[in-house]
């Protein structure tokens, strides 16, 4: 509600506003990462919000397992890097790779 009001009034554009939100998301995603159960309920209330960054963020994920598979890396290993570099529990992992190592196969 801030922010929008912010954008009303002038204080911040469009695209300023976008990144606090999507900036929030990331942080809460990362803090709640061993509280699966919150961060998901956080995420289901931001969701909506944040879409445009949930796309990109898929995207990112989706090249950086076409891109390990490519290299040669096993599946487990690239696992482990999702994990580490988007602050994944296991269960977003292994959806993001049920939903994008078939991809990087074809």
């Amino acid at each position: 509600m801030i922010i929008e009001r912010e954008k009303r009034n002038g204080t911040l554009t469009e695209d300023a506003g976008k990144e606090i939100i999507e900036l929030m998301d990331i942080t809460c995603s990362h803090l709640l990462r061993n509280e699966p159960a919150l961060k998901r309920e956080v995420q289901g209330i931001m969701r909506p919000i944040v879409m445009t960054y949930t796309e990109r963020f898929d995207e990112a994920v989706k090249r950086l397992i076409t891109k390990e598979y490519a290299a040669g890396r096993n599946r487990k290993e690239v696992k482990t890097s999702i994990r580490d570099i988007f602050s994944l529990d296991e269960t977003e992992a292994e959806e993001k790779m049920e939903k994008y190592w078939q991809k990087a196969d074809q």
